[in-house]
């Protein structure tokens, strides 16, 4: 499995972020490969909280694109389908849930372009294996 960045991104920062960030963008990296032969990239990370609500500041969210970039990270090499982007959506919503009743994952434009936004609580604890094995089986494999 390979992570991806959008050219800009500071690589190093990902190890810096919330565990269950990092536990769910591996799901998802390894669920779109599986499913959809795409490597999303992340667009970003850590930023200062002047920026937004400060959850990029702590690290408890990533950004990343329907795009798949090239190794440069400029060049965009593949893109995720509507269907795509609408069963990511759901399968990440329903296996990694929040408990304030807010969205883990959510495909949003806040004026720089459509992306996901990935954002955990402080306190998120590991998930279901066995869910999670059967989302990555290839007998679910999205048509």
């Amino acid at each position: 499995m390979t992570i991806k960045f959008k050219h800009g991104c500071v690589y190093q920062d990902f190890f810096k972020l919330h565990p269950r960030v990092i536990e769910i963008y591996g799901f998802i990296v390894f669920y779109c490969n599986i499913h959809y032969e795409i490597t999303p990239s992340i667009t970003s990370m850590l930023r200062p909280k002047a920026d937004d609500s400060g959850v990029h500041e702590t690290g408890r969210a990533l950004d990343f694109s329907e795009f798949e970039y090239n190794s440069g990270g400029i060049d965009i090499v593949k893109t995720m389908t509507k269907k795509a982007i609408k069963d990511l959506l759901s399968i990440v919503n329903d296996l990694f849930p929040r408990e304030d009743g807010k969205e883990t994952l959510i495909y949003h434009d806040v004026g720089r372009g459509k992306h996901f936004h990935l954002q955990v609580e402080y306190h998120q604890s590991w998930y279901n294996n066995e869910r999670v094995n059967i989302a990555l089986s290839k007998e679910r494999r999205a048509s």
